[in-house]
């Protein structure tokens, strides 16, 4: 009996994603806290928004190099 793994993507997978480590995102969530508390003006909506991206990557990659790691591991 053989098992096959898919992973599912959008078109090709190479379309590119941004990304943001739960850590980041606490420190701008601590700086834009602090400056509410501080009293300044933090700019939002029309005035201002705030990204948050740290990295950007593909589907396609992603799971390529999980596959890869799972091969290495001898997982898959």
């Amino acid at each position: 009996m053989s098992t096959y793994l898919y992973a599912p993507v959008v078109g090709d997978g190479t379309k590119e994603w941004d990304n943001v480590s739960i850590n980041d995102l606490v420190e701008l969530y601590v700086i834009v806290l602090a400056r509410v508390i501080e009293g300044e003006d933090v700019q939002s909506g029309k005035e201002g928004v705030i990204f948050t991206a740290a990295d950007r990557n593909s589907w396609k990659y992603l799971f390529q190099w999980t596959a890869d790691a799972g091969v290495q591991l001898r997982n898959f």
